[in-house]
């Protein structure tokens, strides 16, 4: 999971010493965390979130949304 946040993140800010100013890190401090040597602080992971644009959900919420957009996929073909 990490992986595909710092992966989303990296991607937006280009470089690693970029991403890691952003979030306040060191360049060898992101390297660590992403080896599973270190760890972030909260506030950390938060700016990386932020960054990232991915955000975490339940499975109950997840199943909503898929329920939701099968119903309206439902809808979309009876009005065809």
């Amino acid at each position: 999971m990490f992986d595909l946040i710092l992966d989303s993140a990296l991607a937006k800010c280009g470089t690693s010493s970029v991403l890691a100013q952003e979030i306040g890190s060191s360049p060898s401090e992101l390297t660590k965390f992403r080896a599973g040597e270190a760890g972030f602080k909260i506030h950390h992971l938060q700016k990386l979130f932020t960054i990232s644009g991915l955000v975490v959900i339940s499975d109950q919420e997840k199943e909503n949304l898929i329920n939701a957009a099968l119903t309206f996929a439902d809808l979309y073909k009876g009005k065809k």
